[in-house]
């Protein structure tokens, strides 16, 4: 059986979302070391796609010729306690409905949705290529999480918990939306996202809906600690409190805030960073640890 990985045009993609309007520098920095580590794999058999609101701006500040860039021309979806996942949700809807159009009747698409503060492992997609299996998707439960601010460096076994860009998902062309939905409900969105959304959701809730290959490869690091990010977090968490009735002294706080404090016991009892983590750090391309 032939991998598509080797023989088709469209098959290993990264999506990367971003928010309407301008984007500050900070998130193109933290996008260049994203990108960095996409050129860095060992393989090349893939292709890389950018969806943003500002083709003009990324694409300008990037400068990379080889990248495909999709133009997000909606109002980002609002959603009372998840205003992420609604965007998230329709932008990778938008993006796969362009990469439907590039894949053959036949043929199996590869395709993986990474943020701005994600970086992927140089063999990532060398090891997806000897992995593969088709009508298979490939979800990391290992992973890495490096915190800029302190330098903590966390190999966290519950990394799809902690993490969205945990997937590689297998997809057949009739599997991908061949359009974007009008409707910006969250709920309308899930729904019509039929299986393209219900394979990536149904894998990092480990429900055996359809067939997932867990591997325990550290195919991806996420990286926190920037003040964007910091600062869209509480937001994030402002909402939430406000939604359900909470006040300023709730302890409502993101899944991922959750998790991440749940992994606090397991970071390296090590300060600063010794070799050992700038030998990890080097294999998903961040040389530079002192954040964006």
């Amino acid at each position: 059986m032939e991998s598509p990985v080797l023989n088709r045009v469209q098959n290993s993609t990264y999506h990367l979302d971003h928010f309407s309007g301008g984007l500050p520098d900070l998130v193109i920095k933290c996008l260049r070391k994203t990108i960095a580590s996409i050129k860095a794999q060992s393989n090349d058999n893939y292709d890389t796609w950018v969806a943003t609101n500002d083709v003009y701006q990324v694409s300008s500040s990037l400068g990379d010729f080889d990248i495909n860039y999709v133009d997000i021309c909606f109002n980002r979806p609002y959603h009372p306690w998840n205003i992420p996942g609604a965007d998230k949700a329709k932008k990778r809807l938008c993006i796969a409905s362009e990469i439907e159009k590039e894949v053959e009747v036949d043929a199996e698409a590869l395709i993986c949705f990474l943020d701005a503060d994600d970086l992927v492992h140089k063999d990532l997609v060398d090891f997806i290529v000897k992995m593969y299996k088709p009508g298979f998707s490939y979800l990391f439960s290992n992973g890495y999480i490096f915190d800029y601010t302190n330098g903590d460096l966390i190999l966290s076994n519950k990394f799809h918990k902690a993490c969205a860009s945990c997937f590689v998902g297998g997809y057949q062309k009739n599997e991908l939306p061949r359009e974007v939905p009008i409707t910006n409900d969250y709920s309308d969105i899930r729904a019509l996202g039929g299986v393209f959304l219900d394979k990536f959701y149904d894998a990092r809730s480990d429900r055996a809906k359809y067939d997932v290959i867990v591997t325990e490869f550290p195919g991806f690091l996420y990286t926190r600690g920037n003040p964007e990010q910091i600062s869209n977090d509480s937001e994030r968490n402002r909402i939430k409190a406000n939604y359900f009735g909470f006040n300023k002294k709730s302890k409502v706080r993101s899944a991922f805030s959750k998790c991440y404090h749940m992994l606090r016991r397991a970071r390296y009892k090590v300060t600063g960073l010794n070799e050992y983590k700038k030998g990890i750090l080097s294999e998903y391309s961040l040389h530079d640890h002192s954040g964006p």
